[in-house]
């Protein structure tokens, strides 16, 4: 199953959304439009950078801040973390 080759940092982020979007994080797949089906709100999107701030380590560079980071879980994976929810997985 694909949750348990994600990446740690991006099972991380994953599990942190479906817990506050009250679903199971299985449902949320690298290519879940996370806004668009509602599973993430503009409130939770302010909560989820500091969740990034402190998988990665570090304060948010406010460029790379853009609404179309968030639309997806590999998306957000490219745009905060440098790496793909589906990075290393066997095909």
């Amino acid at each position: 199953m694909l949750a348990t080759k994600m990446p740690p940092k991006m099972r991380q982020v994953r599990d942190w959304i479906a817990s506050n979007a009250g679903v199971n994080p299985d449902s949320i797949a690298s290519d879940t439009q996370l806004v668009r089906d509602r599973v993430l709100t503009s409130l939770m999107i302010l909560d989820l950078i500091g969740v990034l701030e402190d998988v990665r380590g570090r304060r948010l560079e406010p460029d790379s801040i853009s609404a179309t980071a968030f639309r997806d879980l590999d998306s957000i994976g490219a745009a905060f973390l440098g790496e793909s929810a589906t990075q290393g997985v066997a095909q």
